[in-house]
Protein backbone atom coordinates (compact mmCIF):
# COMPACT_ATOMS: atom_id res chain seq x y z
CA UNK A 1 0.00 0.00 0.00
CA UNK A 2 1.34 3.12 -0.82
CA UNK A 3 2.25 6.10 1.99
CA UNK A 4 -0.58 8.30 0.39
CA UNK A 5 -3.25 5.39 0.52
CA UNK A 6 -2.03 4.62 4.25
CA UNK A 7 -2.53 8.44 5.20
CA UNK A 8 -5.80 8.93 3.36
CA UNK A 9 -7.14 5.31 5.50
CA UNK A 10 -5.88 7.40 8.57
CA UNK A 11 -8.04 10.33 8.51
CA UNK A 12 -10.86 8.92 10.66
CA UNK A 13 -8.16 8.42 13.53
CA UNK A 14 -6.50 12.21 13.17
CA UNK A 15 -9.94 13.76 12.66
CA UNK A 16 -11.07 12.04 16.07
CA UNK A 17 -7.90 13.55 17.53
CA UNK A 18 -7.73 16.57 16.34
CA UNK A 19 -11.97 17.50 17.38
CA UNK A 20 -11.33 15.85 20.98
CA UNK A 21 -8.41 18.22 21.40
CA UNK A 22 -9.59 21.34 19.96
CA UNK A 23 -13.36 21.55 20.26
CA UNK A 24 -13.01 22.99 23.77
CA UNK A 25 -10.21 25.64 22.98
CA UNK A 26 -12.38 26.67 19.22
CA UNK A 27 -15.34 27.39 21.71
CA UNK A 28 -13.54 29.04 24.04
CA UNK A 29 -12.07 31.29 21.01
CA UNK A 30 -14.95 31.88 20.03
CA UNK A 31 -16.13 33.44 23.29
CA UNK A 32 -12.79 35.97 23.05
CA UNK A 33 -13.08 36.72 19.71
CA UNK A 34 -16.63 38.03 19.81
CA UNK A 35 -15.71 40.02 22.73
CA UNK A 36 -12.78 41.51 20.97
CA UNK A 37 -14.75 42.66 17.94
CA UNK A 38 -12.70 41.84 14.47
CA UNK A 39 -14.16 43.93 12.20
CA UNK A 40 -12.02 41.27 9.31
CA UNK A 41 -10.46 38.60 8.79
CA UNK A 42 -7.38 37.58 6.56
CA UNK A 43 -6.25 34.13 6.02
CA UNK A 44 -2.66 33.27 4.64
CA UNK A 45 -1.80 30.60 2.81
CA UNK A 46 -0.17 28.37 0.37
CA UNK A 47 -0.59 25.32 -1.77
CA UNK A 48 -3.35 22.59 0.13
CA UNK A 49 -3.82 25.32 2.67
CA UNK A 50 -4.47 27.76 0.53
CA UNK A 51 -7.47 25.40 -0.93
CA UNK A 52 -8.90 25.02 2.92
CA UNK A 53 -8.49 28.08 3.67
CA UNK A 54 -11.02 28.97 0.61
CA UNK A 55 -13.10 26.64 2.28
CA UNK A 56 -12.73 28.06 5.90
CA UNK A 57 -13.21 31.94 4.42
CA UNK A 58 -16.59 30.60 3.24
CA UNK A 59 -17.67 29.58 6.47
CA UNK A 60 -16.19 32.26 8.67
CA UNK A 61 -17.82 34.88 6.79
CA UNK A 62 -21.17 32.95 7.03
CA UNK A 63 -21.35 32.36 10.52
CA UNK A 64 -19.45 35.53 11.67
CA UNK A 65 -20.71 38.01 9.11
CA UNK A 66 -17.22 39.44 9.25
CA UNK A 67 -15.61 40.33 5.83
CA UNK A 68 -12.71 37.66 5.41
CA UNK A 69 -10.01 38.07 2.81
CA UNK A 70 -7.24 36.00 1.50
CA UNK A 71 -3.75 37.85 2.41
CA UNK A 72 -1.51 38.90 -0.74
CA UNK A 73 1.80 37.31 1.27
CA UNK A 74 3.96 39.75 -1.65
CA UNK A 75 2.10 43.20 -0.02
CA UNK A 76 4.03 42.33 3.43
CA UNK A 77 7.44 40.61 2.28
CA UNK A 78 8.05 42.39 -1.17
CA UNK A 79 6.41 45.69 -0.73
CA UNK A 80 6.44 46.35 3.07
CA UNK A 81 3.12 47.81 2.56
CA UNK A 82 1.88 49.44 5.89
CA UNK A 83 -1.59 48.37 6.37
CA UNK A 84 -4.18 48.83 9.16
CA UNK A 85 -5.28 45.15 10.46
CA UNK A 86 -5.98 47.36 14.01
CA UNK A 87 -9.37 45.05 14.69
CA UNK A 88 -8.46 42.32 12.37
CA UNK A 89 -7.66 38.80 12.89
CA UNK A 90 -4.88 37.45 10.38
CA UNK A 91 -4.81 33.75 10.38
CA UNK A 92 -1.87 31.55 9.11
CA UNK A 93 -2.76 27.89 7.86
CA UNK A 94 0.15 25.78 7.03
CA UNK A 95 0.72 22.09 7.69
CA UNK A 96 4.50 22.41 8.64
CA UNK A 97 4.20 25.79 9.74
CA UNK A 98 7.60 26.54 8.50
CA UNK A 99 6.26 28.63 5.43
CA UNK A 100 8.72 31.71 5.36
CA UNK A 101 5.98 34.36 3.57
CA UNK A 102 3.09 32.97 5.32
CA UNK A 103 5.17 33.99 9.11
CA UNK A 104 6.21 36.75 8.01
CA UNK A 105 2.54 37.75 7.16
CA UNK A 106 2.21 37.04 10.93
CA UNK A 107 5.05 39.11 11.96
CA UNK A 108 4.36 42.06 10.05
CA UNK A 109 0.50 41.82 11.18
CA UNK A 110 1.14 41.38 14.40
CA UNK A 111 3.48 44.83 13.71
CA UNK A 112 0.17 46.60 12.23
CA UNK A 113 -2.30 45.65 14.68
CA UNK A 114 -3.37 42.40 14.06
CA UNK A 115 -4.19 39.48 16.70
CA UNK A 116 -2.88 35.96 15.21
CA UNK A 117 -3.62 33.01 14.88
CA UNK A 118 -1.61 29.78 13.62
CA UNK A 119 -3.38 26.58 11.92
CA UNK A 120 -0.68 23.82 12.00
CA UNK A 121 0.28 20.65 11.94
CA UNK A 122 3.23 21.14 14.05
CA UNK A 123 3.44 22.24 17.84
CA UNK A 124 7.06 23.27 17.72
CA UNK A 125 6.88 25.48 14.78
CA UNK A 126 7.79 28.95 13.83
CA UNK A 127 4.26 29.75 12.98
CA UNK A 128 3.38 28.41 16.67
CA UNK A 129 6.14 30.36 18.35
CA UNK A 130 4.76 33.31 15.91
CA UNK A 131 1.00 33.31 16.58
CA UNK A 132 -1.10 34.59 19.11
CA UNK A 133 -3.26 32.06 19.10
CA UNK A 134 -2.69 28.29 18.16
CA UNK A 135 -4.61 25.79 16.51
CA UNK A 136 -3.22 21.94 16.25
CA UNK A 137 -4.37 19.60 13.34
CA UNK A 138 -3.28 16.53 15.36
CA UNK A 139 -2.85 14.63 12.15
CA UNK A 140 1.16 13.18 12.81
CA UNK A 141 3.47 12.82 10.90
CA UNK A 142 2.71 13.91 7.06
CA UNK A 143 4.34 10.71 5.00
CA UNK A 144 3.53 11.14 1.34
CA UNK A 145 4.07 13.85 -0.57
CA UNK A 146 0.22 15.22 -1.24
CA UNK A 147 -1.61 16.31 2.22
CA UNK A 148 -4.18 14.09 2.78
CA UNK A 149 -5.16 13.60 6.68
CA UNK A 150 -3.75 17.48 7.22
CA UNK A 151 -5.97 18.82 4.60
CA UNK A 152 -9.03 17.43 6.40
CA UNK A 153 -7.69 18.55 10.15
CA UNK A 154 -7.94 22.31 8.30
CA UNK A 155 -11.18 21.77 7.13
CA UNK A 156 -12.35 20.63 10.44
CA UNK A 157 -10.07 23.55 12.44
CA UNK A 158 -12.64 25.90 10.23
CA UNK A 159 -15.71 23.93 10.72
CA UNK A 160 -14.89 24.45 14.48
CA UNK A 161 -13.72 28.17 14.96
CA UNK A 162 -17.03 28.75 12.22
CA UNK A 163 -19.43 27.48 14.93
CA UNK A 164 -19.98 23.88 13.71
CA UNK A 165 -20.96 21.50 16.58
CA UNK A 166 -20.74 17.68 15.86
CA UNK A 167 -21.72 14.97 18.33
Amino acid sequence: MSLMMEEIFDQPRALRRTFKAEREHAESFKVFARRQGFRLIVLVARGTSDNAARFGRYLLELTTGIPVSMAAPSLHTLYHARLDLRQAMVVGISQSGEGADINLVLKSAKRRGAFTVGITNEARSTMAQIADEVFLVRAGRQKSVAATKTYTGQLLMFYLLAGGKAA
